[in-house]
């Protein structure tokens, strides 16, 4: 232990006028843990006559059972170094502090405990104290015990405390959930004994509101282990206005003119949301349509638009994010798809506009290449093509017969192309159309073979 948690414990059990007689006082009653140790906080005082007899060697021992020797165990005697119980006197006898730390102890030592001093002289104090050894943890108190009801963004402070009995394992106090921070403490109290705390403060939230607090104290064992006790807080009532305010959509899908649409508007708040109103938003105004939290009619085209709903109780409003009912071929579709379907609508736009452009541009190059041919409005042709086929007579002999094979011989025919009938100065149009070009056959003769 410190020295401070000395000089505490030294103030406080020697405050006071001194006593001319034989005292001690200790607490009435101390428990402690199974397989932990135990901070006894004691003092004495002495008549004055004994004063000058208290000096070095000074020791002490710490029975139980009786202050007599009949009937009694003696279980830690600081001279020696073999004990039923390990033991550290951590109190200065010379200043007439007796505090001692009891190790290892086990339930089978439950009893009353006195101390006997021994240095110049020897002296037990009839005054007893009981230690009451568990395997069970005290449960660590909560305060303030139950939190009245708060509105959204109190700060509160709560505080958890439980004995401390072993000073060397002082209880870990853990908070579930963790909501804050946490400051952790070892305090004195008035009678010498230990007590570990912790405070938790947090700012009241939404979040908190019918949550339940719990704080466990977890005692560590010497040799193994733990002990561990939990309490917990009643429910937390935490007040705040409308949250989390959301319009959506119930309609038939297809949905056609006429299906009956219900707008819905869900939202959370404490106490609970008292009303809720619809609205049709116009630019920068809104038009108030009704109240209640469904809103319900047949759908026309004339229902496309930008709606919202609003929800208010005690502590104030909340309005939706807005949606939209956009009646393109009679589908609703939210503010995000109405989005995507303008921007599709301008792109359609776009290369119609490219469209319409690229028929121009052809139409120009066509009228172009027009009025650059030939015309040939004035222009005749003519082509006179003659054909004459010669065949091959049958030819015979006396000795044999041969076959002559038909030759067809086709005419390379000669084609006039006539230009424009200027070109024709002496000629009339009538000349012009009597002209034929000459076609000329060159016969194959039949070569008979004997």
């Amino acid at each position: 232990m410190g020295g401070n948690l000395r000089l505490l414990l030294l103030s406080f059990l020697l405050s006071g006028v001194r006593c001319a007689e034989w005292s001690l006082w200790v607490p009435t009653h101390l428990d402690a843990l199974e397989d932990s140790c135990l901070l006894i906080p004691c003092g004495f005082d002495l008549p004055d006559n004994y004063l000058g007899q208290l000096s070095k060697p000074a020791g002490g021992v710490w029975r139980k059972g009786s202050p007599w020797f009949t009937g009694s165990v003696d279980v830690f005697t600081s001279s020696r170094s073999r004990n039923l119980l390990h033991g550290e006197i951590i109190g200065d006898l010379l200043q007439k502090n007796c505090t001692t730390i009891l190790d290892g102890l086990h339930q089978n030592y439950t009893d009353k405990y006195y101390f006997r001093i021994e240095s110049g002289f020897l002296m037990t104090f009839p005054t007893e104290t009981l230690i009451q050894i568990t395997d069970t943890p005290p449960k660590p108190r909560l305060s303030p015990v139950s939190v009245a009801a708060v509105m959204e963004g109190t700060l509160l402070n709560l505080s958890c405390t439980a004995p401390a009995p072993c000073p060397r394992l002082p209880p870990d106090l853990i908070w579930t959930p963790l909501l804050g921070d946490a400051r952790g403490a070892l305090v004195t109290n008035e009678d010498g004994t230990l007590t570990a705390t912790s405070s938790l403060e947090f700012s009241a939230s939404h979040l908190h509101h019918g949550l339940t607090i719990s704080c466990t104290a977890a005692y560590a064992r010497q040799t193994n282990g733990s002990h561990s006790a939990t309490t917990r807080s009643p429910p937390l009532t935490v007040f705040y206005s409308p949250r989390n305010t959301n319009a959506t959509i119930s309609a038939p899908d297809p949905l056609t003119e006429g299906d009956l649409v219900t707008l819905v508007c869900t939202s959370d708040g404490n106490p609970p949301v008292e009303s809720y109103a619809w609205f049709c938003q116009h630019g920068d105004g809104a038009e108030r349509l009704g109240f209640g939290q469904d809103f319900a009619f047949n759908v026309t085209p004339a229902h496309t638009g930008l709606y919202l709903c609003q929800a208010q109780n005690a502590h104030g409003s909340q309005n939706s994010s807005v949606i939209q009912l956009w009646l393109k071929d009679l589908t609703f579709v939210g503010e995000e798809t109405s989005t995507v379907g303008l921007w599709l609508a301008g792109l359609g736009g776009l290369l119609l506009v490219l469209l319409l452009l690229g028929l121009v541009l052809c139409l120009c190059r066509r009228s172009r290449d027009s009025s650059s041919s030939v015309d040939m409005k004035d222009q005749k042709v003519y082509v006179n093509m003659q054909n004459t086929v010669h065949s091959n007579a049958y030819l015979s002999s006396s000795d044999q017969s041969r076959w002559a094979t038909d030759e067809e011989v086709y005419d390379n025919s000669i084609m006039f192309h006539l230009e424009k009938p200027n070109d024709f100065p002496d000629q009339s149009e009538d000349d012009i159309d009597n002209i034929y070009a000459n076609s000329f056959a060159v016969d194959s003769l039949s070569t008979q073979c004997s």
